[in-house]
């Protein structure tokens, strides 16, 4: 698939939360600065933007949905080919959609950093859009004892 696919997506009524993770210090630059492949950043270009349509009127199904996809995303995305109809992508993009369409308005795109006792502390993310969420990981390995 060209969309790819997110490391979590939450729902709540306050939002819906677009997550990437990371805990490899090789994602991150100089600074402390988390640098996200431009995949990634467009994966929640798009998936907004698909939230945002299928949201704006109703669709019965994404037949109906990709016909009229066109005319509803931002001209900047408007040549992002659409999941081929009965596509495993399509299936699951209907199912997520349908479900998140009647969570809070709110899309926030989120990077989730598990820092491994060893690494440095990341302080920010070079995608102004993303919010920086830092999670502590106490083992060597990235695991946390529940």
């Amino acid at each position: 698939s060209l969309f790819g696919e997110f490391d979590a997506i939450v729902g709540s009524s306050r939002g819906v939360y677009l997550i990437e993770t990371k805990w490899n210090p090789s994602w991150y630059a100089g600074g402390g600065t988390v640098v996200l492949q431009p995949e990634q950043v467009f994966r929640h270009k798009v998936f907004r933007a698909y939230l945002t349509a299928w949201r704006s009127e109703p669709h019965s199904s994404w037949a109906d949905f990709s016909a009229s996809i066109g005319c509803l995303l931002p001209v900047e995305l408007a040549y992002m080919p659409v999941a081929p109809v009965g596509s495993r992508t399509a299936r699951s993009l209907e199912c997520v959609l349908t479900d998140l369409a009647s969570r809070g308005t709110e899309t926030h795109d989120v990077l989730l950093y598990l820092k491994i006792s060893q690494h440095p502390v990341v302080a920010s993310v070079q995608s102004p859009t993303f919010r920086l969420v830092t999670i502590d990981c106490p083992s060597d390995y990235g695991f946390i004892e529940m």
